[in-house]
């Protein structure tokens, strides 16, 4: 799987890169298409600086598998709480991806390629 990170208003550490990467890489036991170098995803990561609450951590998950696209949008205050809280809402859609395609021969599917889109609050 080739994961491609983008930031906004805060400098990802190598750690929590390496964090929101195993979180996505756990979603492999859901299918091996998952796991496959022709799957892609996309992380975008922006804080916030003017919350009325602080600073928030915006966090968009996006993965392109045959067939599907799987996506999470998430706010914390931390990355590694947004990762996280993505990780729950992309293996639900992940369940969802291995229960409709078990059957069925995804090689023959095509995989949505990724789009430039900008995201706002």
């Amino acid at each position: 799987m080739n994961i491609n990170f983008t930031a906004k208003n805060l400098e990802l550490r190598e750690n929590q890169t390496e964090y929101i990467l195993e979180k996505i890489k756990k979603l492999s036991k859901y299918g091996e298409r998952l796991a496959d170098e022709s799957t892609q995803g996309k992380v975008d990561v922006e804080q916030d600086l003017k919350h009325a609450s602080g600073k928030i951590i915006f966090l968009a998950a996006t993965i392109y598998v045959p067939g599907d696209t799987l996506r999470a949008e998430v706010r914390a205050t931390t990355v590694e709480e947004a990762a996280d809280f993505a990780y729950e809402k992309l293996k639900s859609q992940a369940e969802s991806y291995k229960a409709k395609t078990e059957h069925q021969v995804v090689e023959d599917l095509p995989i949505p390629q990724p789009e430039e889109e900008e995201f706002n609050f």
